[in-house]
């Protein structure tokens, strides 16, 4: 520090021996350079110029300097380098002795266990990994799993899926530099990690090696090869399994229990815990529990004892039947048609399957633009008997108006005009009435039709159709009435059915007559038609 503090010292004189110098330069050089423009100031300067400035010291400035001594300011000294500093107020802390060294530390003892860890390691040319089987995938990538298929029994189901999620695979013939390789192989190896581990390998390895670079190779002529080597390790197992309150479900625990799957022993298989999850959730709602829930599945996993404890929230709640439909519009949909069209009746055992049918029942009538049904208890259930629930149904109308036409000329018929018009639910509920027409030069016709979707039960339509026609052709002239009904059973798109059937009844009356023929005009005939189609 003392050192230190006398080369500081040194350096401040240095400045202020700069600055002197820089000072007398300027002084000179302002002198010499202004002297000429002084001079030729002389000739017009005013005298408070002149006395300021006086032609001696414009002709000979050093000479004048050395003549004027008191008018000349003097330089002042610098500070003396030897000069001690000057106190800083508020700072406390003593000057180091000159002679203070830094003590040398002592080395650590070495720790026994690296040590003994170091001197086991076979040399690092000696490490090798055993020979397996290799699965080569695109663009140089390879899996290598052990040689004994019994190791790994799923490696063709880790192979697809690696094949599936890698981001080396995703790569083009000369994509990515060779770092952004590396990268990619990294994030490759945590996926391998991960897979492992989804079949129960908590203790699995995985060795990349990227191979194939040669220094100073060009990018686009490089075969880069990137290797897995897999050492799995023990697969775990399920110990523990807890279902929470399962076992309150009584006499239908064996058959929701099985439904789960899982047993204590299985290998720890994450995505069987998911599939027994949603198995188990449908087995509920299948089974009459219309309120039962599943939490989030938790795994712990104890690596000492290589297994995983799990356990699964499931609340499921009392059992029910189904009551009554209870629709939210009921001017529109009436709850006692929408349990007509239902599957099931007052009564049943509760079925989620049947709930989600009469709601895409309800939507596959053309009505709605959106319905949700939801199930409200509306008895509880009692020990040895189950409760019921009702139906809300709560609906969004769609548009229900349709109006149609066409015009159009041909040289045959003449000009042609249809129009229609229908309301598909003007008798609520599902009663359509469809008003049709034509006018044109050779055919004139009214008709209506009336139609019932969902007639007492599902996909089952009647429908009744009336109409008046005049036709005027070239061949004949007729004026018709037709009254038809008709009860049908369908198959839609989305409720198919093996077989459907159809009967009716159909009367038309018609008066016609043919064409005038060699000046003869032949009399009208009227027929009545009478059908029953089956």
């Amino acid at each position: 520090m003392a050192a230190a503090r006398t080369a500081f010292r040194a350096d401040r004189a240095n400045i202020a021996s700069s600055i002197e110098g820089v000072l007398r330069g300027a002084l000179a050089a302002a002198l010499l350079f202004t002297a000429p423009v002084l001079h030729a100031q002389t000739r017009s300067a005013d005298d408070e110029l002149k006395a300021l400035i006086p032609d001696s010291a414009v002709a000979d400035p050093e000479a004048w300097a050395k003549a004027h001594p008191k008018d000349v300011q003097p330089v002042m000294p610098g500070p003396d380098p030897a000069s001690p500093l000057a106190e800083i107020p508020g700072f406390t802390l003593p000057w180091p002795d000159e002679n203070f060294t830094v003590p040398q530390l002592a080395p650590l003892d070495p720790d026994p266990d690296i040590a003994a860890a170091l001197a086991a390691a076979p040399p690092e040319d000696s490490v090798r990994l055993p020979d397996g089987d290799v699965e080569t995938l695109a663009h140089g990538v390879s899996l290598v799993f052990p040689a004994d298929p019994a190791t790994l029994p799923e490696r063709v189901e880790i192979a697809s899926r690696f094949r599936t999620l890698s981001t080396l695979e995703k790569l083009g013939d000369s994509d990515d530099t060779i770092a952004q390789i590396g990268v990619r192989a990294r994030t490759d190896k945590a996926l391998l990690v991960k897979l492992l581990r989804v079949y129960g390998y908590y203790d699995a390895e995985v060795v990349q090696t990227v191979g194939g670079i040669e220094p100073g190779q060009d990018s686009a002529a490089r075969a880069v090869a990137v290797r897995f080597d897999i050492v799995p390790g023990a697969r775990y197992s399920f110990a523990a399994i807890d279902l929470a309150r399962l076992p309150d479900t009584g006499p239908d625990y064996p058959a929701l229990r099985k439904q789960f799957g899982i047993e204590t022993g299985d290998p720890l298989y994450t995505d069987a815990i998911v599939d027994g999850a949603a198995k188990l959730d449908v087995a509920l709602g299948e089974t009459g529990y219309a309120f039962a829930k599943l939490g989030e599945p938790d795994l712990l996993v104890d690596r000492k004892r290589e297994a995983g404890d799990l356990t699964v929230p499931v609340t499921p709640g009392g059992k029910y039947r189904f009551g009554s439909v209870v629709s939210q519009d009921e001017k529109f949909l009436s709850g006692h048609h929408l349990g007509e069209i239902a599957r099931f009746d007052a009564g049943d055992g509760y079925k989620r399957s049947e709930v989600d049918d009469l709601r895409r029942a309800i939507l596959a009538t053309g009505l709605v633009s959106s319905v949700t049904v939801t199930p409200r208890e509306t008895i509880p259930p009692a020990p040895g008997a189950p409760g019921t629930v009702a139906l809300d149904v709560a609906l969004t109308r769609a548009p229900l108006r349709t109006i149609a036409g066409a015009i159009g000329y041909d040289s045959g018929d003449g000009f042609r005009l249809e129009a229609s018009w229908e309301h598909r639910n003007l008798f609520p509920p599902e009663g359509l009435l469809r008003v049709r027409g034509i006018a044109g030069t050779k055919e004139q016709l009214a008709g209506a039709t009336f139609r019932r979707n969902n007639f007492h039960g599902r996909d089952q339509v009647l429908t009744i159709d009336a109409y008046a026609d005049n036709t005027n052709n070239d061949a004949f002239k007729a004026r018709t009435v037709s009254l038809s009904a008709m009860f049908e059973k369908l198959s839609t798109l989305i409720f198919q059915k093996p077989f459907t059937y159809s009967i009716g009844a159909s009367f038309l009356l018609t008066d016609e007559r043919s064409a005038t023929v060699a000046g003869a005009i032949p009399a009208r005939v009227t027929y009545e038609i009478v059908a029953l189609p089956a």
